[in-house]
């Protein structure tokens, strides 16, 4: 099977060595061992010297091929009367050696790439991982009309999304939420399988220490849920728990650190949360061995990447009720869920999996069996074999459309 995977997250080439940020490329790096071909076209920008955030991606058996350099929807509205039709001939020239495509979503270039793949007759799957509503930044951050001009784009692009699934031969959706959205389509839950057995790092137990170390990794953006996570540490302050917060990830608003900032010192936590920066994904393992207590404190999600890493690592998990993240969790089994917004929940499950040891621990152990069940040595294959079905059918439901024509 010949697959085209179009993803937005941008890669650096340096000396002929490619750098990501994103660790949704090994899922796509790992296919490539097991498939005849797999081309991954994604924003590539060439580079002296690769940003410190970011990490060698070994490329194997991958191709990759540059698309033109942008990130979110504004840079692509930016180029797009300049680039359209040289983007719209690079899709169509790309497709027709491939048997499927994948476009991973929210994806700006979702119009252009349906439209390119129905003129090619190339089957096409969406992988639906994240909700471009519930996690706009801008439309979150935004008041009065200008909020009201950010939720009526989100909803026109929302609305987009579904009409095009329709047109997919499959949608994996990452949670319940976006799979309902896509009701009509042809739609499958699915977590993005990046990690590998040898990712796995076991230990029995956390806490261990006099001071509790908590840990939250992701993009610095509200929908992160930052300023609940500052208030439920506010709580166990007060209650007279010794912890401290590491927060790894960056923000996509350049301001958005300084207010949480500020609202930390306003909290009394300015020597109590430290703010590590974006940590690359081949350091990442060291970061949860570090600490005792992972949190997901957003609003929204998909399903991120963090619980299975975290979980790999031995990392009991806190997380909000949402998305993905309630999905694939179970209560008081794999993780502590709480609402999202409540703080006092919050601080309450935290200080249970710091005082309850014999919790603890089988959180630990149930956490790894739930992690080595979405390993791509766990999912997949199953995810490739049902591209080939739909490969198989498409090419079945094409030989039929051209012997009706012929009798025509």
């Amino acid at each position: 099977m010949r697959l085209l995977v179009i993803s937005e997250s941008p890669l650096q080439q340096c000396q002929g060595r490619y750098f990501a940020v994103d660790p949704w490329i090994r899922f796509v790096r790992h296919m490539a061992d097991c498939e005849e071909t797999v081309t991954l076209l994604a924003p590539v920008s060439v580079v002296s010297k690769p940003a410190p955030e970011s990490w060698c991606v070994s490329r194997g058996r991958l191709e990759i091929v540059h698309h033109d350099h942008y990130q979110g929807y504004a840079d692509f509205a930016r180029l797009w009367f300049r680039c359209r039709r040289t983007w719209r001939r690079r899709f169509e020239t790309l497709m027709p050696s491939h048997d499927v495509v994948a476009l991973r979503l929210p994806s700006p270039s979702l119009r252009i790439v349906m439209r390119a793949a129905r003129r090619c007759q190339v089957p096409i799957v969406l992988l639906v991982a994240g909700d471009v509503r519930a996690q706009s930044d801008l439309l979150l951050r935004s008041r009065g009309v200008r909020r009201l001009v950010y939720r009526t784009i989100t909803s026109a692009l929302v609305r987009q999304e579904v009409s095009y699934g329709r047109q997919a031969a499959a949608v994996f959706a990452y949670s319940s939420e976006l799979a309902a959205r896509h009701a009509r389509s042809r739609v499958r839950l699915m977590r993005t399988p990046h990690l590998m057995e040898g990712d796995f790092v076991v230990r029995k137990d956390t806490c261990q220490e006099p001071e509790i170390r908590l840990l939250r990794i992701a993009w610095l953006v509200p929908s992160k849920g930052f300023e609940l996570l500052l208030e439920a540490m506010a709580v166990l302050v007060r209650r007279g728990l010794p912890v401290r917060l590491s927060i790894v990830g960056k923000p996509r608003i350049s301001t958005y650190q300084t207010v949480l900032k500020e609202r930390a010192w306003r909290l009394g936590l300015e020597r109590r949360v430290e703010f590590r920066g974006w940590v690359p994904f081949d350091q990442l393992t060291r970061v949860y061995l570090e600490h005792d207590v992972q949190i997901i404190s957003s609003l929204a999600e998909g399903t991120p990447r963090c619980i299975v890493e975290g979980l790999a690592r031995g990392l009991p998990l806190v997380s909000t009720r949402v998305g993905g993240c309630a999905d694939s969790l179970e209560d008081g089994k794999t993780a502590l869920l709480v609402p999202p917004s409540d703080r006092v929940a919050m601080a309450d499950a935290i200080e249970r999996i710091v005082r309850d040891a014999s919790l603890r621990r089988a959180l630990i152990a149930n956490g790894y069996q739930f992690a080595r069940g979405v390993t791509f040595d766990a999912l997949g294959g199953k995810f490739l074999a049902e591209l080939r079905t739909i490969v198989k059918k498409t090419a079945v439901e094409l030989q039929g459309s051209s012997a009706g024509s012929k009798l025509l």
